[in-house]
């Protein structure tokens, strides 16, 4: 290169490189501010002072206005928000006067003290509590752990500045004792007390808090662990002796549904009706004994699943019915590659009930739910608390918005003249804006059982319309269907059946059908839903078709079958058509597979032996005698086969 080029080179480049060092050091102009940035500002301001406020006065009841004031404010103009945390925040302090508001003065003062002082602990335990749980009885529970172990409870560590027990994970577990040990029985429905939940019992609950934050280096879960997991873990009904026996005989144990099947099976009880070993024990029905003489399935899921929960494994007991005979098994949450978590409910479930959606108690309400419920919770173990918390104050967003609604409160609320005007049109009160809030807190936290359970409430009130309601079919299959189909097909059936005319939701069980190609089990379920329909709506012939479908396509996918030809069987004589019944039997019982590697006392529960037992009877009736005999005698050598 010519030299006087080189050196105009050289200049272009020191030119160049000292623009470059301008732009990347000197300062730079900041962003353009939200439109809506000063409006957020002056409710942050004005969430500061109520918070003052609060700290300060005796009868929280005073704040309620001004805090539902600002809440809804945030509802009106502020989601999205440049300040992500300003709903959330809001919905905190709401929570705890609306929540401090409905106690007794004196069980107020003290708990608004340790929340007030204490930020942390106030989010995990305010936002624990659902629209189900006592919120005096949650908050008894919260005075209590804060009277026998203050230090563990505190955001801050004491002065001494040695660890605490549990640190870190003592103030969700403290959430998850909270909502489990609220200690007010539901109703059943004659009205009698519903005893499965747990009562308040002072000295037990502060011997399990005790234990699970004490032990808490050697819990499977650690502080990150959500209170919705943890109340499978705390609601152990073992001693504090069986526990410590657990964690030194198991700690660390990541398959605990393994453990089912090391427990010796009680064959004398179950096929001879003998009493149970365990029942003859000194000490009674405890862990070691069980471990020590065995038991039925019952006695297998029991040991599998408390220990689980005594090394900090979320597990339940699981059980079904098959066509006569009970059986329970175990359910566990289990880590899948590196970070993901899934409820396991293989472990026990025998071949025969794998194709049965299982029942299990629910921690929190001590009432019975699908397993598919459970399910859910597993999500909670990648979630973020902020997403959780954001959630939350969506839903209790849409939730304001139905109140403000039907009492017919001005929306949204009147601004000073000193105050920043808002840059957005607000938001209106309706059916519109609780959808928009709820789908909003589900992308954020898709396994709240809560926000499903205010679609479908809705759905079940007639207030979506066809338009709203194929949206959330496709939001529901979207955001669950393929994580958690069982807990889909349960959110979705009930939108389905509020669609009208029948044509309308006939097409829609069409489509969860084909959704459901992966899943026979569930696809069977949605066949049998059709013909109900059909068969509540006067079509006959439809309905029937349902059915035979479920009789041909599914013989082998669970018990549904069963039911498909019961009411096959009934739709067939309300017809005059009772002679194709034994035909439809026959079809049926020859598609079904034979037990195999089942033991006798639960072959005998089998859609085999139900259908096949049926089967001889109507064989019997048609005065076929030899064919029944044949049949029983292939359903005796099921029954009769050893383990």
């Amino acid at each position: 290169m010519h030299p006087a080029r080189l050196m105009l080179f050289g200049a272009l480049i020191l030119v160049a490189c000292a623009t470059i060092a301008r732009a990347d050091f000197q300062p730079r102009k900041p962003a353009a501010p939200s439109p809506n940035e000063a409006f957020e500002k002056y409710l942050r301001t004005e969430l500061d002072t109520v918070r003052a406020r609060a700290a300060e006065t005796a009868d929280l009841n005073d704040l309620g206005p001004s805090i539902d004031r600002l809440f809804d404010l945030a509802i009106a103009h502020a989601i999205p928000a440049a300040d992500p945390a300003l709903l959330g925040d809001i919905n905190i302090l709401r929570r705890i006067i609306r929540h401090l508001g409905a106690l007794k003065p004196e069980q107020a003062g003290p708990v608004k003290q340790l929340l007030i002082t204490n930020p942390e602990l106030a989010r995990r335990v305010v936002c624990a509590i659902g629209p189900d749980d006592h919120i005096a009885g949650a908050y008894r529970v919260l005075a209590l752990l804060n009277e026998r172990f203050p230090d563990r409870l505190r955001d801050t560590p004491p002065s001494s500045g040695k660890p605490r027990p549990g640190e870190g994970f003592a103030q969700p577990l403290a959430a998850a004792f909270c909502i489990v040990y609220d200690g007010e029985p539901g109703r059943a429905s004659n009205g009698e007390p519903d005893t499965r939940q747990p009562a308040f019992d002072a000295d037990r609950i502060a011997a399990l808090f005790d234990y699970f934050s004490a032990n808490a280096a050697k819990m499977q879960f650690g502080a990150g662990a959500a209170p919705e997991l943890l109340a499978y873990i705390v609601s152990t009904p073992c001693s504090i002796e069986e526990l410590n026996w657990a964690l030194k005989n198991y700690a660390g144990n990541r398959m605990v549904g393994k453990l089912y099947g090391t427990i010796v099976y009680d064959t004398g009880a179950f096929k001879y009706n003998r009493p149970k070993k365990i029942s003859k024990e000194p000490g009674g029905y405890t862990l070691m004994n069980i471990k020590k003489v065995g038991g039925v399935c019952a006695e297998q899921a029991y040991f599998a699943a408390n220990v689980g929960r005594a090394i900090g494994v979320p597990a339940v007991i699981d059980s079904a019915r098959g066509s006569d005979v009970g059986h329970a098994w175990v359910g566990y949450l289990k880590l899948v590659g590196s970070n993901r978590y899934d409820w396991d409910f293989d472990e026990g479930r025998y071949k025969e009930y794998q194709s049965i959606r299982g029942n299990t108690t629910d921690p929190q309400s001590g009432k019975p739910v699908p397993d598919g419920f459970v399910a859910l919770t597993a999500g909670y173990a990648a979630i973020p608390t902020v997403k959780r918390e954001g959630a939350i104050a969506l839903f209790d967003a849409a939730d304001r918005i139905a109140a403000v609604e039907l009492a017919k409160t001005p929306f949204p609320p009147s601004l000073p003249d000193s105050a920043p005007k808002p840059a957005t049109e607000p938001r209106a009160v309706g059916i519109a804006t609780q959808l928009d809030l709820i789908e909003k807190g589900l992308t954020s936290c898709h396994v709240s059982r809560r926000g499903w359970d205010m679609v479908n409430r809705l759905a079940a009130a007639e207030k979506l319309g066809a338009e709203q309601l194929e949206k959330w079919f496709t939001h529901t299959i979207d955001l669950c269907g393929s994580e958690y189909p069982d807990f889909c097909l349960s959110a979705l059936s009930p939108m389905i059946r509020s669609l009208t005319p029948p044509e309308a939701q006939d097409k829609q069980w069409e489509w969860l059908h084909g959704k459901f190609n992966r899943r026979k089990d569930l696809a069977a379920a949605v066949r049998f839903e059709q013909g109900q329909m059909w068969e509540n709506n006067g079509n006959n012939a439809k309905a029937w078709e349902m059915y035979n479908d479920v009789i041909h396509r599914y013989a082998n996918d669970g018990q549904i079958i069963v039911e498909a030809l019961r009411v096959a069987e009934r739709l067939l004589d309300k017809q005059g058509k009772s002679d194709q019944v034994l035909n439809t039997y026959q079809v049926a019982f020859g598609r079904i597979s034979k037990p195999e590697k089942m033991s006798n006392e639960f072959a005998a529960g089998s859609t085999y032996v139900a259908v096949g037992q049926r089967y001889a009877a109507l064989l019997e009736t048609a005065g076929r005698a030899s064919e029944a005999k044949r049949i029983r005698d292939q359903v005796a050598q099921v029954i009769g086969k050893e383990k």
